[in-house]
């Protein structure tokens, strides 16, 4: 084992794939939860119950935080009522001394160090990674047994929680009454044929809300219990700062796989001022969505530039940030400005949100034949979109005057996408119309173009 931080804690390697290592730093009781293999203490697996056992919490909770050592909500012992669960914080080696200074009796996942230079995704993209990894383990281990299959991911403001009534014809009762975590995992994890859910959702809790159904498809970020088995070769977005679990989402839908939103559960967010997926950014920069053409705020137009401009404006924000905040304060203000609003924008294999005044309509490249043949589209985009061919691209229905947006990540792949696509047969092309992010690291590059 290693010593690591200034708590001075035993801390098991953990090899993921090739190159890749993490960390974990254990409470008191090590063995009662990882199987470690020899003197050097290389961790093996993180024990996972069968589908057989009753336990009273099968799904090992882990919590993503980030710069909220001192104000996160990982004190679960109360809203679990005090029984055995495992729960482990997910943290950068940049925070690691901090949190295990400060909960000494919870586990720690330390990310590999490629996780300090990526969006807020990564968290979720390497907690799917290790628990795909053991799960694949622990079958094996136990003569492939049955393993329970789900793991919980869990925000880290996560505050009080609350039950709807459901009547017997699967509508919504208003009728709140306060409820422990405990008795929500519980209750989803008894779900009859629960491993055939590929994802298991609750709802927000709003003033007013109201629900037309007890159960549904939607999607919320706040707690998900996701079946690692269902879902293999699906993975979080680890460069996506926003939206990343609700692309994750569409992904698991369009891959035909069913999910369920528990209606009936609400949680109840707290404001935390600190920390989280603004950690990462100069002040001067948050929030974008406030900003305002009077001041001396980053406008819109500063977040990209044109690459052979001779001077740049460039900010010490990471280019995918800067990228996704582009996509959703200049898609109607510059990108999509011409577009028909009742036209949506098509989405091929990813998803951004693109502001409240643009529609769009996301898709995965084999899912392409399923979309309504008469469906017109505005505008099209493009975000490296390797197995999207061109004849796919060739029986979609877009207007005269529809705008194209490619994303790629460099000069070089985006004009290898333009040739590989086709797209010069039908779209126009012109050489201001080639940007980057205005980031000082590696910037993303995109191109436009408008339908012929």
């Amino acid at each position: 084992t290693y010593r690591m931080g200034s708590g001075q804690r035993n801390a098991f390697i953990y090899k993921l794939g090739g190159e890749e290592v993490m960390f974990f730093i254990p409470d008191d009781h090590p063995n009662k939860f990882f199987i470690s293999v020899d003197s050097q203490g290389y961790l093996q697996s993180l024990v996972i119950p069968d589908v057989a056992d009753d336990g009273t919490i099968n799904s090992p909770i882990f919590t993503p935080s980030r710069g909220r050592h001192d104000i996160a909500l990982l004190n679960l012992h109360h809203t679990l009522e005090g029984v055995s669960h495992t729960h482990i914080v997910v943290v950068t080696k940049t925070d690691m001394d901090l949190y295990i200074t400060k909960w000494t009796n919870h586990i720690i996942m330390v990310l590999p160090e490629s996780a300090e230079r990526q969006g807020f995704g990564v968290y979720r993209y390497w907690i799917k990674k290790f628990a795909e990894q053991n799960y694949r383990f622990e079958q094996s281990r136990k003569q492939e047994r049955p393993m329970w299959p789900f793991v919980a991911i869990m925000e880290d403001n996560c505050a009080t929680w609350t039950m709807t009534k459901c009547a017997a014809d699967n509508q919504a009762i208003r009728s709140e009454k306060g409820v422990s975590l405990y008795k929500v995992l519980c209750h989803m994890e008894k779900t009859p044929e629960v491993t055939k859910y590929a994802a298991l959702y609750v709802s927000h809790w709003r003033m007013n809300m109201k629900h037309p159904h007890c159960f549904d498809r939607g999607y919320t970020n706040s707690l998900q219990l996701v079946n690692v088995d269902l879902t293999k070769g699906i993975d979080f977005n680890r460069d996506r700062y926003m939206n990343d679990g609700l692309e994750f989402y569409k992904l698991v839908n369009y891959s035909g796989l069913t999910t369920c939103r528990f209606n009936i559960f609400q949680v109840q967010l707290r404001y935390l001022k600190a920390g989280g997926e603004s950690f990462i950014l100069p002040e001067k920069v948050l929030p974008l969505s406030v900003y305002n053409p009077s001041d001396d705020s980053i406008g819109v137009h500063k977040l990209i530039t044109m690459p052979d401009k001779a001077e740049t404006f460039t900010l010490p924000v990471p280019s995918h940030y800067l990228l996704e905040c582009f996509l959703y304060q200049g898609s109607a203000e510059v990108l999509f400005k011409t577009v028909d609003p009742a036209l949506p924008i098509l989405q091929i294999d990813c998803y951004f949100s693109l502001g409240c005044s643009v529609s769009t309509i996301s898709t995965m490249s084999q899912n392409i034949p399923k979309l309504e043949p008469e469906q017109k589209f505005g505008g099209l985009l493009l975000y490296f979109s390797a197995r999207l061919n061109p004849q796919q691209l060739k029986n979609l229905n877009f207007v005269k005057g529809a705008k194209l947006c490619v994303i790629a990540r460099d000069r070089e792949q985006l004009r290898e996408e333009i040739l590989r696509l086709d797209l010069e047969e039908n779209w126009r092309f012109r050489f201001r119309d080639e940007f980057k992010t205005s980031s000082k690291d590696k910037p993303i590059y995109f191109l436009t173009g408008t339908h012929v």
